[in-house]
């Protein structure tokens, strides 16, 4: 209903989000198509791409998953180098989900997420990408891993960084790190209760 194509194409998206965060896939991609028919500007493409992808994550936990969410990351590095890290993170726990499914989209990824640009004040997110992308890229690197699954501070686990936990969680399984799994597997119970 709304007239302007721009206004029409940012409120479409906006909704699109919306629908998916309710859990109504065939809708936000409804509302994401009405989206891309209008003027976006570089970010409103790559959130496009980005929900394009979340979407197909969380609806098949497929083998597409990885590469979109891989290419959202990509195009989302200079407009908005923390999202595009985050999704970058995103990239890496679909690519675990999907397993052999993703095709080996794993390295990619985490060779993406090594290139791409570092904030100046990382939060709990960055460091586990970091960490994981070490890993991943050059073997069980300990210090590095260990050291962001144990320093996931505890103001941002019960913001938004409670949905990285998991990952933390598993990275310390991976190396075998008993007193860090359970120190965060102990965090992630108290969030919940």
């Amino acid at each position: 209903m709304t007239v302007d194509p721009a206004q029409r194409a940012q409120r479409a998206l906006a909704a699109a989000r919306i629908k998916h965060q309710a859990g109504a896939p065939e809708a936000a991609l409804a509302l994401l198509a009405t989206a891309q028919t209008g003027p976006l500007d570089q970010l409103q493409r790559a959130q496009a791409d980005l929900l394009r992808a979340e979407i197909a994550f969380t609806s098949n936990r497929g083998r597409d998953a990885p590469a979109l969410l891989h290419r959202a990351a990509k195009q989302l590095e200079p407009p908005d180098p923390r999202l595009a890290r985050k999704t970058y993170l995103e990239a890496l726990m679909a690519a675990q989900f999907a397993g052999r499914f993703a095709g080996g989209a794993a390295p990619d990824v985490a060779k993406a997420a090594r290139a791409a640009p570092t904030l100046p004040t990382p939060g709990a997110p960055d460091l586990l990408l970091d960490g994981l992308a070490l890993m991943i890229t050059q073997g069980h690197c300990r210090a590095a891993l260990a050291g962001s699954c144990e320093r996931v501070p505890r103001r941002e686990c019960r913001n938004e960084g409670f949905r990285w936990l998991w990952l933390a969680e598993e990275a310390a399984i991976e190396l075998w790190d008993h007193d860090a799994w359970h120190a965060l597997a102990h965090r992630e119970i108290q969030l919940v209760r």
